[in-house]
């Protein structure tokens, strides 16, 4: 696992107390973010489907967006 192989390469005793407290508590802001993110984007993608069609990301979405 990636992580593992990380936490081997990088081992915390390596760092600063300090800024490994400071990232932890950043770690439980980005996680709750990140889930706020994906939750809201399934919330839509879910209504699209719902009220477009399956092909949604076709018929609504402009093809100059769908280029980018």
């Amino acid at each position: 696992m990636a992580a593992e192989r990380i936490a081997k390469a990088m081992p915390r005793s390596a760092f600063d107390r300090e800024f490994l407290a400071s990232a932890e508590k950043m770690a439980v802001i980005y996680a709750t973010i990140a889930a706020f993110e994906n939750s809201a984007r399934k919330f839509i993608q879910d209504r699209l489907i719902e009220v477009v069609g399956a092909d949604w990301w076709l018929k609504a979405v402009p093809e100059s967006a769908r280029k980018d």
